[in-house]
C-alpha cells in the first residue's frame, strides 16, 4: 500500500506514526515545504530556558519508513497530489491531507 501524506505537522506525523504501525508494510510519502517538523508546544519551556530552541526541530530526513518530499501540496487529483516544486505529481492508493492551521 502506498499513502502519500500532505502535511508534516502533528496531524500528519500521528497519522503516519499509526499508520505504520498497523501497516507495518505501508510506503509513506510525506510532503511538507519545510525541511523541519517544528515542536511548537515545546516554546513555552524553550522560552523558560528548560530546552534549547534548536531542540525543538526535528529534520524530516532523519524520518524511518517514510519518504520526505519537500514541496508544497498545491492540488489534489483523484489519488494524487499536485506539487508547486519537486516531483509534479505523487500518486498513492491512499492521500491524506493534514495541512495544519
Amino acid at each position: 500500500m502506498r499513502v502519500v501524506v500532505a502535511g508534516g505537522g502533528v496531524a500528519g506525523l500521528y497519522f503516519t506514526s499509526q499508520l505504520l504501525r498497523l501497516v507495518p508494510n505501508a510506503s509513506v510519502y510525506l510532503v511538507d515545504p519545510k525541511p523541519v517538523h517544528e515542536f511548537a508546544i515545546g516554546i513555552p519551556i524553550a522560552i523558560a530556558g528548560l530546552v534549547d530552541f534548536h531542540n525543538l526541530l526535528y529534520p524530516f530526513e532523519r524520518l524511518k519508513r517514510i519518504t520526505y518530499v519537500k514541496a508544497t501540496a498545491a492540488a489534489v487529483e483523484n489519488r494524487c497530489i499536485r506539487t508547486r516544486e519537486g516531483p509534479p505529481r505523487l500518486c498513492g492508493d491512499y492521500v491524506v491531507l493534514a495541512p495544519g492551521a
